[in-house]
C-alpha cells in the first residue's frame, strides 16, 4: 500500500521535514508509519498552497499524471486536508475506471466545492477564433436570402455567385456531393451550442460514472458539523450581502446636485465670455491673454460681470431644475442599482473567499462530494475534545489578540500580517484535527475498517 499525504490552502512548505501534519516529523506521520506494514510507502504530495481553483485543478492533472503511473494493485490511499481533499477528488475524478481501480481517497474537514464554467470559457482558443466569422458568414446568409427574397436580386450576391455556386457543390471525394455551406452552417451551430451540450453531457458521465463506474469506499470522508473553514464558506456562498441601500443610492444622486450645478455654471459662464468678446467661440482664458495689454479695464468689467454675476443667477437658475432631476433619476434607479451592486460586491467576495478567478463560477460548498462516497462520523468524544481543546487554545490567545490590536492602532502596522506571525491558527478545528492523539487513532481505525 502507499498513502499519498496532499496539504490543503497555506499549508505547503519546501521540505517534507518539519512538524505539518503531513511532514516526517508530525503525530500522525508518526502514527501511520508505525502502523504501516514493511512493504508500505508514505509520501507528499505538495502544491502551491494558493487559495486559487486553478492551482488546484493544475495540482489534480499533477496528481492524476502520478496516479496513473503508480497506482497497482497493491493500492494508492491519498490522505487529504482542506483544499487538499479538492484536489483529490478532482484528481480521481480524471482517471478512468480500470485506472481508479486501486485508489482510495480520505478526506478530512473538505470544503468541497461545485464549480461552474462560464459559458464562453468552454470554448477553445480554436473554436473563440472560428466564432466571429462562421457568425458573419451566417448572418451574411440570413441577409442575402432576405435581400433576393425581397428584391429578387442584390449586387453583392452577384458579385459572388461564382463563389456561391462553388460552395454550393463541391466534390471533395469522387461522387460524393457536398453542400459546404451547410456544413459550415452546422459546425457554427455545434461549435455555439457546444457549452449547452457540453454541460448535458457532462451531467450525464457523472451521472453513469458515479452509479457504475465509482465504488463508494473509494471515498472516505470525514468532517466536524463544528470546522470553521467549512462552515464560513458556506455563509460566504449562500448569504445575501446588502450592506448598499436604495435610501443610500438616492442620496448620493441627490449629492450630485451641487457639482453639476457648479460644473453648469462654470460652463455658462466661459461660454458668456467667448460670445461677448467675438461671435466665434474664444476660449475666456484666450480672451484675456489677447487683451489684457490694450483693455484691462473693459476686461476687468466683463470678467466681473462674468464670473460673479452670471454664475450667481445660472446657480439660482439650475439648482432647482437639476435637483429634482436627480431626486427622479435616484428614486427610479435605486432599487435596481443597489441590488446590482450587492451582487457585484457579494460575487467579488465570494471568488475572493473561494479562489475562483475569472471563467469560474462558484455555485455551492458543502461538506460532501456530489459523488458517491462513505461519511465516517467522527466519534462524539474526540468531536467534543476537539472543540473543547480549541476553544481552551483560543481563549489563552484573546489576550495576545488584544495586545496585537494595540500596538497595530499605535504603529498603523499591517493586522493581519502581524496576527499571521504571531497566530499559528490551531486554535480552529479545522487546523487541529491531527494534532489531536484521539483523532489520528479514530482516522488511522476508519482507514483500517475499509
Amino acid at each position: 500500500m502507499k498513502y499519498i499525504l496532499v496539504h490543503g490552502t497555506f499549508d505547503t512548505d519546501s521540505t517534507d521535514e518539519g512538524e505539518k501534519w503531513w511532514q516526517t516529523q508530525s503525530l500522525l506521520y508518526q502514527k501511520l508509519s508505525n502502523a504501516a506494514q514493511k512493504t508500505d510507502t508514505i509520501e507528499t504530495f505538495r502544491w502551491s498552497g494558493e487559495n486559487s481553483h486553478v492551482d488546484r485543478v493544475a495540482a489534480a492533472k499533477r496528481l492524476a499524471r502520478k496516479l496513473r503511473r503508480e497506482a497497482d494493485a497493491d493500492g494508492v490511499t491519498i490522505i487529504a486536508h482542506s483544499h487538499g481533499g479538492n484536489v483529490a477528488d478532482y484528481a480521481l475524478n480524471r482517471l478512468l475506471p480500470w485506472q481508479k481501480k486501486h485508489v482510495s481517497v480520505v478526506t478530512i474537514g473538505t470544503p468541497f466545492l461545485s464549480v461552474a464554467t462560464s459559458f464562453f470559457q468552454r470554448y477553445s482558443l480554436l473554436e473563440r477564433i472560428l466564432i466571429f466569422p462562421l457568425s458573419m458568414l451566417y448572418a451574411y446568409a440570413v441577409y442575402s436570402f432576405g435581400v433576393f427574397g425581397l428584391f429578387g436580386s442584390d449586387p453583392v450576391i452577384d458579385f459572388f455567385q461564382p463563389l456561391f455556386d462553388f460552395l454550393e457543390r463541391v466534390e471533395p471525394v469522387p461522387g460524393l456531393e457536398v453542400d459546404l455551406l451547410s456544413l459550415l452552417t452546422f459546425l457554427m451551430f455545434v461549435i455555439l451550442l457546444k457549452p449547452i451540450w457540453l454541460t448535458a453531457l457532462e451531467q450525464l458521465y457523472y451521472q453513469v460514472h458515479s452509479r457504475i463506474f465509482v465504488n463508494s469506499r473509494q471515498r472516505l470522508v470525514i468532517h466536524h458539523d463544528g470546522d470553521e473553514a467549512i462552515s464560513l464558506l458556506k455563509q460566504v456562498v449562500t448569504s445575501k450581502l446588502a450592506p448598499i441601500t436604495p435610501a443610500q443610492v438616492r442620496s448620493s444622486f441627490v449629492s450630485l446636485v451641487v457639482p453639476a450645478t457648479v460644473i453648469f455654471a462654470i460652463g455658462l459662464t466661459l461660454w458668456f465670455n467667448s460670445l461677448s468678446v467675438d461671435t466665434r467661440p474664444v476660449l475666456f482664458l484666450e480672451y484675456i491673454w489677447e487683451n489684457i495689454t490694450e483693455a484691462w479695464a473693459g476686461i476687468f468689467q466683463e470678467t466681473q460681470l462674468s464670473v460673479v454675476t452670471i454664475p450667481f443667477y445660472a446657480l439660482g437658475a439650475a439648482l432647482i431644475p437639476l435637483y429634482l432631476i436627480f431626486w427622479l433619476l435616484g428614486s427610479l434607479l435605486s432599487v435596481p442599482l443597489s441590488r446590482g451592486m450587492n451582487s457585484a460586491l457579494h460575487a467579488a467576495i465570494r471568488n475572493a473567499a473561494t479562489g475562483m478567478s475569472s471563467g469560474f463560477k462558484i455555485k455551492k460548498v458543502g461538506a460532501l462530494p456530489e459523488l458517491t462516497h462513505v461519511v465516517v462520523p467522527i466519534p462524539d468524544q474526540i468531536a467534543r475534545a476537539l472543540a473543547d481543546d480549541t476553544s481552551l487554545a483560543l481563549g489563552s490567545r484573546i489576550t495576545e489578540l488584544r495586545r496585537l490590536l494595540d500596538i497595530a492602532g499605535d504603529v498603523n502596522a499591517d493586522t493581519f500580517k502581524m496576527m499571521n506571525d504571531s497566530f499559528q491558527w490551531n486554535e480552529l478545528i479545522h487546523t487541529y484535527y491531527f494534532r489531536h492523539d484521539g483523532f489520528c487513532d479514530f482516522l488511522l481505525e476508519a482507514m483500517g475498517k475499509r
